[in-house]
């Protein structure tokens, strides 16, 4: 199995995680990704439900994903995931400022790595 796929898999975990957060303690991802956004109140119910449905669509794109790493369709839409997540979480702390760079440091890194990583695969394939 390759490094790549192995990454994916640790994504997936972490994607699922979230899930399982929204349902069960919606506040601590709140707490953790976007703590001024939970104080000014604009964390609603309704934002833990549009991003469990966030999570999950991209939980099963990793997924699919792993199970087919050579479809180079496939490979666009997990890496413009990765994408899309980088720009939130960018948006999120510079534009909105419901976050700080701090609270975004993790997943930002993460979106990065996997994004230079999956682009990279996109090109030599």
């Amino acid at each position: 199995m390759d490094f790549l796929k192995l990454w994916l898999c640790f994504i997936a975990l972490i994607r699922f995680l979230i899930m399982f957060f929204l349902i069960f303690n919606p506040n601590f991802i709140l707490k953790r990704g976007y703590p001024i956004a939970l104080q000014k109140k604009q964390a609603t119910k309704i934002f833990c439900r549009s991003l469990f449905f966030w999570a999950t669509g991209n939980f099963m794109i990793a997924i699919i994903t792993i199970l087919n790493m050579d479809n180079k369709q496939l490979l666009l839409v997990s890496w413009f995931t990765f994408i899309i997540a980088l720009c939130h979480y960018i948006t999120e702390a510079f534009f909105f400022k419901s976050c700080t760079v701090k609270d975004i440091l993790f997943q930002s890194g993460l979106c990065s790595v996997s994004a230079i990583w999956f682009g990279l695969r996109l090109l030599s394939l």
